[in-house]
């Protein structure tokens, strides 16, 4: 094949189009080999995982500049060394169309990029804002990496703002364990910090928010983060650099194309010139085409059976289809009814297989096509579906069949926006569906577009303003929630629970997934005593938000309330898992293994809350008293193995049986003693006389008193 190639292109030709083969593998090698030691050089790794795209991004559309520019030389050498002017044409052709793109694509990306309210909206794009409520006395963590995965976007300022008059909030800001900064948040004077380049790619930053006041205090939490310096700079000059040596190419190269396109026959301004008589194909094909269709039409012009090189054949009347055309239409119709009653019977894969046989009779049949992806997204294979979907809207943009059925593969999928799209898509062809209307705008919803999902209902609304469906739709998502939020737990820390109930109530009737309000409602339900309902309300929590610590701490407390102390146990572990640097819950899982009567484990906990907060004599004294404990039991195993007879096993016997302390002994009675699995009469009689010895022994007879 190539040997073939090379005698038809030339060989100067063939060779300098497999030297640029060469190069540019050479040179895609190159940009790959570069762009990894780059990302080394950056930190880059896979456990954990950061791979930065700023070296590839750099080093890619550098060396995407030195490919265009060595494309072009070569494309001038081919253009010397091509044996045809027509050669030539096509090169300089084929190129030029190939410049146009770039240019128009490079200008357009590269400008965008350029412009200084571009950077502005991909900061804002990325920035991270969130608003929640700390409680009175309670304090909140919350974390964030500086970088993400792939070097996009790096954390510049972290800005915590009180929201209101409520008070202060004393705010620290932690980086890999390490205190950073500290300081207080009012309402006048927020919390800010710049944060710097960070020191490794797994960094983590935790922000604590304490209340010191009794009230509930609403704040907001603003993460600033900055994409790439390269989107700003390497990659928009890059483009540019583009365009500008395509337009260059552009421009050298138009007045070589007028000059071979004269002669070349693929141009239109090619005039072949013949000899009299001689015909060329596209004159014979002209000749033995009609012109004209109808009764009153010239006949055709058929060269004899002696000039043709093969059997002549009559040639069929424009628009009119032949007997054979006619029964392969009827059988792709009958094909694909069949297919469609084979998917309503619920028969997806035997749909299928007749879909694709009338496809393979008619491949541009658009009812198979939209028959076959819906049995394809049927049988879960959404993307063929969707391929299938996008081929018959490109053969009939207004099939809305397609259009729905694209729709609801997406939203099969989970992928709401492309979902919601689709439906938009769909109500260009049947702007009267309200149902489709109502459903792309809960699709919106779902994407956290709260106002474009209104708006969207709104639309529904003007078309059909007496559906009583999307009036109540409306007045459910147009709830003002910070506001409602922030009276409800004012509310709530007055103790008016009723109330602040009811508010939460009507905050997740219009948004079912608001932690806070979830939050919030637990704590006036275990304000108000119905402990079972907090804790129904908390564990809703945090399935939306299963990171939630306050909800996660809030929990253990209601179920130490409860006496369930094992599942506060396992909530303090989950507490620990998140953050392992807080030593209230140390404490407070102490404080449970203490309840759970395992001394060992609670002094454990203790003393790794006391390394962490070394001050706190309340969690001092605990420990202290738990040591003190721990000596004593140490003494009391000493004296049992002193006794003649206890052994290990006996002693084990013992302790499991309760008599763990001497007073526990003292308290008992010898037949109890002698209950003990191992323990005979006589080594209980031994225990009991050890640890409570018998009355003292009478004092001597004092000799009788003389008389005088």
């Amino acid at each position: 094949m190539n040997k073939y190639r090379e005698q038809l292109e030339g060989t100067e030709l063939f060779r300098i189009r497999r030297l640029r083969r060469f190069l540019m593998l050479i040179l895609l090698l190159l940009a790959i080999g570069l762009s990894v030691y780059g990302m080394t050089l950056e930190g880059g790794s896979f456990s954990p995982l950061y791979l930065p795209v700023g070296p590839f991004l750099a080093v890619g559309f550098a060396f995407l500049l030195v490919a265009s520019l060595a494309n072009l030389v070569l494309r001038t050498l081919e253009i010397r060394n091509a044996r045809r002017d027509s050669q030539r044409y096509l090169i300089i052709r084929n190129s030029q169309r190939r410049a146009t793109w770039v240019i128009a694509l490079a200008l357009v990306v590269g400008i965008v990029l350029l412009v200084p309210w571009t950077h502005q909206a991909v900061n804002g794009a990325m920035r991270t804002r969130e608003v929640d409520n700390v409680d009175g006395y309670a304090q909140i963590d919350y974390q964030f990496a500086p970088r993400d995965a792939f070097g996009l976007a790096r954390a510049s300022e972290i800005v915590v703002r009180v929201q209101g008059t409520g008070g202060d909030l004393f705010v620290t800001l932690w980086a890999d364990g390490s205190l950073v900064d500290t300081q207080t948040a009012s309402a006048n004077q927020p919390f800010r910090f710049l944060i710097g380049t960070p020191a490794s790619p797994s960094s983590r930053y935790r922000v604590n928010v304490q209340n010191l006041n009794a009230q509930a205090i609403p704040f907001t939490i603003v993460v600033e983060r900055t994409a790439t310096p390269e989107l700003a700079t390497i990659v928009p000059g890059v483009l540019v650099a583009l365009a500008v040596v395509n337009a260059t190419w552009y421009v050298y190269t138009r007045p070589l194309r007028r000059k071979y396109g004269a002669s070349s026959i693929y141009s239109t301004r090619f005039v072949e010139e013949t000899r009299v008589g001689e015909q060329t194909y596209a004159d014979y094909y002209r000749m033995r085409a009609p012109t004209a269709v109808g009764p009153n039409a010239p006949a055709p012009m058929v060269p004899s059976a002696r000039e043709l090189p093969i059997e002549a054949v009559p040639w069929p009347a424009e628009g009119v289809p032949s007997s054979g055309e006619a029964t392969a239409a009827q059988t792709v119709d009958t094909v694909t009814e069949g297919g469609n009653q084979m998917f309503a019977a619920g028969k997806f894969e035997a749909a299928l297989v007749r879909f694709e046989e009338a496809l393979g009779m008619e491949p541009g049949n658009v009812p198979a096509l939209v028959g076959r992806a819906a049995a394809l997204s049927a049988l879960g294979r959404r993307p063929e579906a969707l391929g299938a979907y996008d081929r018959a809207i490109e053969l009939d943009a207004r099939n809305a069949k397609a259009f729905s059925g694209k729709a609801e593969t997406y939203e099969a999928d989970g992928q709401w926006a492309n979902a919601a799209q689709s439906w938009s898509d769909y109500l260009q062809v049947a702007a009267g569906d309200i149902d489709a209307r109502l459903r792309r705008a809960e699709l919106i919803l779902k994407t956290g577009d709260r106002a474009a999902a209104v708006k969207a209902l709104e639309e529904a609304l003007f078309l059909a303003p007496s559906d009583a469906r999307i009036r109540a739709r409306i007045q459910s998502l147009t709830v003002n929630v910070p506001a409602l939020l922030s009276r409800a737990l004012v509310s709530s820390a007055s103790g008016r629970t009723d109330e602040a109930i009811a508010d939460f109530e009507q905050i997740l009737a219009a948004d079912p997934d608001n932690v806070n309000a979830l939050v919030g409602r637990a704590v006036a339900y275990r304000r108000a005593g119905e402990l079972d309902r907090s804790l129904e309300s908390f564990e809703l929590a945090l399935t939306k938000q299963p990171g939630n610590s306050a909800a996660l701490r809030a929990k253990g407390g209601i179920l130490e309330e409860k006496q369930d102390f094992d599942g506060a146990l396992h909530v303090y572990d989950d507490l620990l898992g998140l953050d392992s640097r807080d030593p209230e819950v140390w404490a407070l899982q102490g404080s449970v293994l203490e309840r759970l009567g395992e001394p060992e484990e609670a002094l454990a906990s203790y003393h790794e809350a006391l390394k962490l907060d070394p001050a706190n004599a309340d969690w001092r004294a605990r420990a202290n008293a738990l040591e003190s404990s721990r000596k004593g039991h140490e003494d009391f195993l000493e004296e049992l193995f002193g006794i003649k007879g206890l052994g290990p096993a006996r002693v084990r016997a013992l302790l499991a049986a309760g008599y763990k302390t001497a007073e526990s002994i003292r308290a008992t009675t010898e037949d109890e003693l002698a209950n003990v699995k191992g323990i005979t009469r006589a080594i209980a009689r031994d225990i009991r006389n050890h640890f409570q010895p018998g009355p003292p022994p009478p004092p001597p007879p004092q000799p009788p008193a003389t008389a005088a």
